[in-house]
């Protein structure tokens, strides 16, 4: 459910196909997160 108009897409929001980044480069660069704790994928 959309709550206000902050939730829709506007015409300058990024592309994130574009970046071509997910996940934690993604946190710190658009968010301004820093990812402090994370599972590790070592078997």
């Amino acid at each position: 459910m959309i709550e206000n108009d902050e939730d829709l897409i506007s015409d300058d929001d990024e592309d994130l196909t574009d970046l071509g980044e997910v996940g934690q480069p993604v946190v710190e660069r658009l968010l301004g997160g820093k990812v402090i704790w994370s599972e590790s994928s070592d078997d």
